[in-house]
């Protein structure tokens, strides 16, 4: 059943925290053999990714390098890296990025995404505040504890913008207008590494003028919101892609595994409309779906009418919005 005919109103509210049956590591169809070397490996490749990369960041800051330009290139080389282990060790056999008909207009919506859709959202943003307030820097500015170690700082932004974006995600999947945005993301035939980036541009100005906008009430300094920006495209890569990682049973419940993600990719609205973010959110408000519920997902978007070229692609939004606007017409 395609996706259409969302609720204009978001699901009820459960906690489930309490009731989560405790996640199993062994999956079903393993590409290849689990000796204890092979487990070891896949087990640290998600921390030792994260850490090398996160690593990198922080260096080249401190030796002066301005993180702005920095960190989106450690990020790039983060995606390279993967994209190579992910041939060496790939979650699912037979799924080749470099054969994917749909790779190249993926790349080219993470460049429209990043070149475009970011920075119209800053703006945005940034002149959101100016009107409100009368300065680029809210009434809460003062607010943000700056004399906390850079560390601190991050973790707490991490968690403010980790639950704006579950509630932006969550509106997605539940509201038709904002759904015609994400379907592109989800209209996928397989998973690797570049299906992170598979967004239409307007995603990333929502992202950067809504998403981030608390952070900027708050008077987040520059340096931190890039540092959040850096963690969610760094996790973005690891859990789209194809990468065969092991995880011990508590990170499922702390981070956005690929196990969780993939389901929350699969073709059923049914896991689509779970798995929405940093699972303590899908924890607490009943849209979390364990790994082994499904551990190897039929990706994609059933009845999709999402375009297949990129000009198609970038349009439909505008399209299904003026359709939906005709006909509301046609019914007043």
């Amino acid at each position: 059943m395609p996706p259409e005919g969302r609720c204009f109103s978001l699901p009820p509210i459960t906690v489930t925290v309490f009731t989560v049956t405790v996640v199993d590591l062994d999956l079903e169809n393993e590409p290849v053999p689990r000796g204890a070397a092979g487990g070891a490996v896949r087990l640290a490749l998600w921390p030792c990714l994260m850490v090398a990369s996160s690593a990198s960041i922080w260096a080249g800051s401190r030796a002066g390098w301005p993180i702005e330009l920095w960190a989106p290139c450690v990020v790039v080389l983060n995606l390279v890296a993967v994209a190579v282990l992910e041939r060496i060790l790939p979650r699912v056999p037979g799924v080749d990025l470099l054969r994917d008909p749909q790779a190249p207009r993926d790349a080219a919506h993470g460049l429209l995404l990043s070149l475009v859709g970011t920075p119209v959202g800053s703006v945005v943003g940034t002149a959101a505040l100016a009107t409100a307030f009368g300065s680029a820097r809210g009434p809460l500015a003062h607010a943000w504890p700056e004399a906390l170690p850079l560390s601190l700082q991050v973790a707490g932004a991490w968690l403010l913008y980790t639950f704006v974006d579950y509630w932006k995600h969550r509106g997605y999947h539940s509201i038709d207008a904002l759904w015609w945005v994400h379907a592109l993301h989800h209209d996928v035939t397989q998973m690797h590494v570049l299906k992170g980036a598979r967004l239409h541009l307007l995603e990333g100005t929502i992202r950067a003028g809504v998403v981030s906008l608390p952070l900027l009430v708050l008077g987040a300094p520059a340096e931190v919101l890039v540092w959040v920006a850096s963690i969610d495209s760094l996790l973005g890569n690891l859990n789209h892609s194809n990468l065969d990682q092991r995880f011990p049973r508590i990170f499922h419940w702390l981070v956005p595994t690929v196990d969780l993600h993939h389901i929350h990719h699969a073709a059923a609205r049914s896991l689509h409309d779970t798995n929405l973010g940093v699972p303590i959110f899908d924890l607490a408000f009943g849209t979390y779906t364990r790994p082994t519920a499904v551990p190897r997902p039929i990706v994609g978007l059933d009845g999709s009418d999402v375009p297949t070229t990129l000009l198609g692609q970038l349009v439909h939004p505008f399209a299904k919005w003026s359709t939906s606007r005709d006909g509301d017409a046609e019914l007043g």
